[in-house]
């Protein structure tokens, strides 16, 4: 997850009332206004975000790479679920 003293820090953050859940991505500061990137769900209902996960450094980039869930993800059938991974 750190690469050249720098940390990612990733904040799930779930809306239920009929919004899309975001998932923000930062480094250092956590302030959702300074987020490098903001990671929206396909469709409210999926879940998206409800796991972050660290995944290791899956292509051997030296650099972490994440995982996160939207377990009701209906992409592939009904409530199926879906990861999406993010290479750091």
């Amino acid at each position: 997850m750190e690469k050249n003293d720098y940390r990612i820090y990733f904040l799930a953050i779930i809306l239920w009332v009929c919004l899309t859940p975001l998932v923000y991505a930062w480094q250092t500061n956590i302030n959702t206004s300074y987020a490098d990137v903001a990671f929206s769900g396909e469709s409210s209902g999926d879940w998206s975000g409800y796991s972050v996960s660290l995944a290791g450094d899956v292509n051997g980039d030296n650099y972490g790479d994440f995982l996160i869930g939207a377990y009701r993800n209906d992409e592939g059938g009904e409530e199926i679920g879906q990861v999406y991974m993010l290479y750091g």
